[in-house]
């Protein structure tokens, strides 16, 4: 019975071994000679199933010895050599991304961290940057191979995948372009991004790049790519390019103090958190949840984000974002001073029924409330 089961896991081991899955999607290049042939078995005298040309997207499925499992563009599974298929693992860093106040400004980059030196280039806002060095108030950079000096105080640091190669955004009337997780309308979207948006490209391939974007990886069709930090049109830097949502439910309006000013949306209810995008005056978002200080909202590409409540003109939206405790044993619910188990204090505990009020949506399970005098933070699960 013993050598039985032991000859069974012994099978199993082998066959485990034979095509060993990767811990995530991945993609390679065929490269290094002008086709590559796909074989039935990991070896050069195994069956002949096909070949792809230089350029092409295969996905890797997994690995044998010097030979990689994938599956090419037409779908046919089967081996290919390592040594053909190029697998560009993205490095990460952080970087820098230009962030003027005035979205319709430039930044100068200069030639040396001095205001009396050379202006080299000027960039738009969003143009990603590698950070070499920061000093006395000026960042040492590089712009799509372009050294030269930018002002700290305009430069907002992301930690993101990065190259030094930078591509823009082109497409018919500023319409969004899709980040995929794979080389083909056929993945997922994670992301849609607007003409005039900067990626840094991470590997090139037939059809489509791989790029890094607001800290995603993804892939992009290069038929909207153009090499280069191209500067934007007029109806970039204006903000007309946005694509608004349907109006029939609730949704809100762009409002800020000044016109020239831009709404940041940002991936948590503080305003320390990542910033995801920037609207200008006028642009409408869907209302996904209302808080008196923070709304979460959805803008007419499918990003979503928080914005604050503030500088949003509400329509259809109900005037006092409520809530009421329910614990599943009718008992009580803490308010913390901060939204963390641990180093959040117990302020004040809410009865079962009670009712609060909601000033920011619940983020990372945590709703920020006022009740009974206190403002704190409360566990989403508990809220209905």
């Amino acid at each position: 019975m013993k050598k039985k089961l032991w000859l069974i896991l012994l099978l199993a081991a082998a066959l485990l071994a034979a095509v060993p899955a990767l811990a995530d999607e991945e993609f390679g290049v065929v490269y290094n000679n002008s086709y590559v042939n796909l074989r039935q078995e990991a070896n050069q005298n195994s069956t002949w199933l096909g070949s792809y040309t230089s350029g092409n997207w295969v996905e890797i499925n997994g690995q044998t010895g010097n030979w990689y499992h994938v599956t090419g563009p037409d779908g046919k599974t089967g081996y290919m050599s390592k040594n053909y298929i190029q697998v560009q693992e993205p490095k990460y860093s952080v970087i820098g991304i230009v962030s003027n106040p005035k979205a319709t400004s430039f930044l100068n980059l200069r030639a040396a961290p001095s205001y009396g030196a050379t202006v080299v280039d000027i960039y738009y806002n969003g143009a990603p940057c590698v950070l070499l060095s920061q000093s006395a108030g000026w960042y040492h950079v590089r712009v799509n191979g372009v050294d030269g000096y930018f002002r700290e105080e305009y430069i907002t640091r992301v930690n993101s995948a990065y190259s030094e190669e930078v591509a823009t955004v082109v497409t018919p009337n500023n319409t969004g372009l899709n980040l995929r997780v794979g080389p083909g309308t056929g993945y997922a979207s994670v992301g849609l991004y607007r003409g005039g948006s900067y990626v840094m490209v991470l590997q090139k391939g037939n059809g489509w790049w791989k790029v890094a974007i607001d800290g995603k990886v993804g892939y992009m069709d290069t038929n909207f790519l153009q090499d280069g930090v191209q500067k934007p049109t007029q109806s970039q830097l204006t903000g007309n390019n946005y694509v608004n949502v349907d109006t029939s439910s609730a949704y809100a309006v762009v409002n800020n103090p000044k016109s020239t000013q831009v709404l940041n949306m940002r991936a948590q209810a503080n305003t320390t958190s990542t910033v995801l995008g920037q609207y200008r005056n006028g642009v409408k978002l869907t209302v996904l949840e209302h808080g008196t200080e923070w709304c979460k909202v959805q803008d007419g590409y499918g990003n979503t984000g928080y914005m604050m409540t503030q500088y949003l003109s509400l329509v259809n939206v109900v005037g006092v974002p409520s809530l009421q405790v329910d614990h599943p044993q009718r008992t009580f619910v803490n308010l913390r001073s901060k939204p963390s188990m641990i180093t959040g204090s117990v302020m004040t505990r809410i009865p079962h029924g009670a009712a609060v009020t909601v000033l920011a949506p619940a983020s990372n399970g945590w709703v920020k409330v006022y009740y009974n005098g206190y403002t704190g933070y409360a566990v989403d699960y508990f809220l209905k």
